[in-house]
């Protein structure tokens, strides 16, 4: 029987994410701890939050992915 560990789902994790034709997720980090994926970071907008956690979501369907990513913060224009 072939055992799945931590390790094994991060690695998968983190090439689903890369081999995404629309992620660039270099400010993503993956952790996994008995099981247990917590997704962290900064992504630049919502879709590609969104994005991300659909991913890992249905990449992980049996398990538990936790999101603590947070969105970019963009310099606000300043009315002239």
């Amino acid at each position: 029987m072939h055992t799945i560990t931590d390790d094994n789902i991060a690695q998968r994790a983190l090439e689903a994410l890369w081999s995404h034709p629309f992620l660039v997720p270099t400010g993503v980090d993956i952790e996994v701890a008995n099981g247990v994926l917590t997704v962290s970071g900064e992504v630049a907008s919502l879709v590609e939050m969104e994005t991300t956690l659909d991913l890992l979501e249905d990449l992980y369907c049996t398990g538990d992915v936790r999101n603590q990513l947070t969105l970019a913060r963009t310099p606000l224009a300043h009315a002239a």
